[in-house]
């Protein structure tokens, strides 16, 4: 089964197109919910991976990277419905965006905080400070699955984002992500 292989086998080449082109051309409707928003996001899944992977590429299309916020330490809200009316957040807010769409689906998913070499990484970074980064676990079958939304999303060039979709984070095998 598809389950069974799937941490063998490259994401990349799997068959995501039809999840893909349907993610990507979803809006959010005025005043509408994460449930019938995720709903619409998977309308054209028809395994749990396909839902996860329509989740992430909807997030990493739809979200933008708050980089000013990021910068000068004022994040805003990371609150679900906050992301949802901005279109804008840090990682926490992307991770639990991620979570809250994943259970309106049926996945299992939860949001790790914990240390990450990004745009602030200095030697003494994890000495020094708390949780520095957001991201999910999806389960899949029987197995967890590791999803960046907001790595996925694009990167930093200086204090600017650039959108840039990556396929790499999602489902990325933890060694990996290391």
């Amino acid at each position: 089964t598809l389950v069974a292989t799937i941490a063998s086998v490259d994401l990349n080449r799997l068959a995501f197109e039809t999840v893909d082109v349907t993610a990507r051309s979803i809006q959010v409707l005025p005043g509408e919910g994460v449930k019938s928003l995720a709903s619409r996001v998977t309308k054209t899944a028809t395994t749990d991976v396909e839902k996860a992977r329509a989740l992430y590429v909807w997030l990493t299309e739809n979200i933008r990277y708050d980089a000013e916020g990021y910068f000068s330490g004022s994040y805003g809200s990371v609150s679900v419905e906050e992301v949802l009316k901005t279109g804008k957040s840090v990682c926490q807010g992307y991770a639990n965006l991620f979570e809250s769409m994943s259970r309106a689906v049926g996945l299992d998913a939860v949001t790790i905080t914990g240390w990450a070499k990004g745009a602030a990484y200095a030697l003494d970074t994890f000495a020094r400070s708390a949780a520095n980064h957001a991201w999910n676990a999806v389960k899949i079958g029987e197995r967890w699955f590791l999803v960046d939304c907001a790595w996925g999303a694009g990167h930093l060039s200086g204090r600017e984002f650039v959108k840039s979709f990556d396929p790499f984070y999602f489902m990325t095998p933890p060694e990996q992500l290391i």
